[in-house]
Order: C-alpha cells, then structure tokens, then sequence
C-alpha cells in the first residue's frame, strides 16, 4: 500500500520528495495512533482475534478507497486547492494536509494490527520481549517482500489498479488465516481487574517513572532520526537510480530490511536476558555509522562512476 500510496500522491502533489515525505509522514503517523489506540483500549479488549480480523478488513477498504480518491480524485482536488495556485509554499502544504488526511485512517488500522498479534501471542506462555521481535521481524519481512514485489512485479503485470485489489486480497487473507486459527489454544482474554482507587488520581495516572521516561524518549529520537535519514537516503539513491518510484521502493525495502534483521537480533538477545548496556552500544554503532558514510559519499560517488 505505501507504494501504491507513493506513486498516487506523486500525481496528486506533482513532487517526488514530497509525496515520499507525506506517505511516510502519514503511514508513520497512523502506525503511531493506532499503538495509542490499542494501548489505551487494550484492557477492554475481550477478543483480540475477532478485532484483529475487522482491523484486517479494514485495511483492504479502506486502504483501496484512499488509494482511488488519491489517484481518481485528481481533477477534485485540483478545483479544490484552485485558490491558492498562486501560493505555491500554501498550496504545496495544503496538498500534503489532504494526502495525510486521506490516508491516516488505513495507516492507523495497519498501526492496529501488531498490538493486536501481540495480545493474542502473549497469552501463551512466552517472554514478552521474545515473542514481539519475532512478530516485528516477520512483519517487517512481509513488507519487505510486499513493496518490491509491489514495484518490480505486480505493477508491470497487472497495473496500478490490479495491484491495489491484490494488496487489498492480501489483507481479506490475513483476517480470515488468523479467523482460522485454533480458538481452542487461544482463549479470550478475561477482563483486566480495575485498578486501584489511587491510581485513578491525576497524580497517579500520569506518573511515569524516570527510567520508562527516558527510554520513551530515547524511542522518540531514535524514530526521528530514522524517518529523517529514510527522507535524505531517498535524494541520494536518486543520484544513482533512474525512477522515482523504484527509487522510494528501495529505499523502502532497504530500510524495511534492516528492521527486520533487528528484530530476530534482538528476539535473541531477550532470550539471554535484558542487557540494558547493549541499548547504548547500539545508538552509538548506529551514530557513528551515518557520519562516516556520510563522509565517505563521495568517494563512493567515484567509485560508482568507474563502475
């Protein structure tokens, strides 16, 4: 979906960069609100496969109907913002405002989804930490092979409209595998105990202790930064690839890839215990591994060119 949604905004926005910026501005924001969500509701939650299967569903509608109104609805967007074309800073934010908005909603089911497969894992007997990278890890696989399968295979065969209707197959096939699932191994969950009196106070219920503070914020830089370089590795891997939209598909399976790999490191590592030093170690590779890549372009830039 996120490189139909790409190719889609490209049309609507009339800008490569930007449409790569507001795709992966809106897809990371519905990923983010639909956590919320699930962390908020999670308690009421009595069928987690049940709500998994229309969350599923409603990726496949939703997601194609976006994706139409992006790519259909040119000529109404274009009356629309009509007033502005004179503004090309306002028009140029307005154009990205509608492109979030029209694709928050399928983003947010899709942030859904995982919370969900994690409720229904963890009442398995399992380490939590375990059982959410390899969930992680296989998400991120599927999307992986889902965006260049997307952009090498699937639109050359069967158009952009062809692709859209299998993606949105691909999601009636999750809901109804999970429906399939053996209920008689995976009970619903009984309902959370109410808390006590004291932790409904406002003192209490935002009472967040220090450690969960700064990893929460350590969380915070850590996507910022990974969404920031996602952008800038999208202008550089068009100095070297022709085509916008198998540019972003690399850079998107690329990114995606290196995810992936992190999750099955760290489903190994939690088997081993938690080893919070490894945190820092990790931040640090990853730091010092931007800056001398960086540094090292344009030598890489050479060698390309004898290539």
């Amino acid at each position: 979906f996120e490189i139909l949604w790409f190719r889609a905004a490209s049309l609507a926005l009339g800008n490569s960069v930007w449409s790569a910026a507001v795709v992966t501005a809106a897809f990371m924001a519905g990923l983010g609100l639909g956590n919320l969500i699930a962390a908020m509701v999670h308690r009421r939650i009595r069928d987690a496969i049940r709500v998994y299967v229309w969350v599923e569903l409603g990726i496949a509608v939703f997601g194609l109907g976006s994706f139409l109104l992006l790519f259909r609805g040119q000529s109404g967007l274009a009356a629309l913002l009509a007033p502005w074309h004179d503004h090309s800073v306002l028009l140029q934010v307005l154009r990205s405002g509608l492109a979030l908005f029209i694709l928050i909603v399928p983003a947010t089911c899709i942030g859904l989804t995982l919370p969900l497969l994690l409720g229904v894992e963890t009442r398995r007997p399992t380490t939590f930490g375990t059982r959410l990278a390899w969930l992680y890890a296989w998400n991120t696989l599927g999307a992986v092979v889902g965006s260049l399968l997307a952009e090498f295979v699937l639109i050359d065969a069967h158009g952009l409209f062809g692709t859209v209707v299998i993606a949105s197959g691909c999601n009636v096939a999750a809901a109804l595998l999970v429906w399939r699932m053996n209920r008689d191994h995976v009970k619903p969950a009984a309902p959370a105990p109410a808390p006590a009196l004291a932790a409904r106070t406002p003192t209490a219920k935002f009472a967040i202790p220090l450690r969960s503070r700064t990893l929460l914020g350590a969380a915070l830089l850590s996507g910022f930064n990974l969404l920031a370089l996602e952008i800038l590795w999208f202008r550089f891997l068009q100095l070297f690839f022709n085509g916008t939209s198998k540019t972003f598909a690399i850079m998107l399976a690329l990114v995606l890839a290196g995810l992936s790999l992190g999750g099955v490191l760290a489903a190994r590592l939690c088997r081993r215990g938690s080893r919070p030093g490894l945190i820092r170690t990790f931040y640090l590779i990853a730091g010092a591994y931007v800056v001398f890549s960086y540094a090292g372009l344009p030598h890489f830039q050479d060698w390309a060119a004898v290539l």
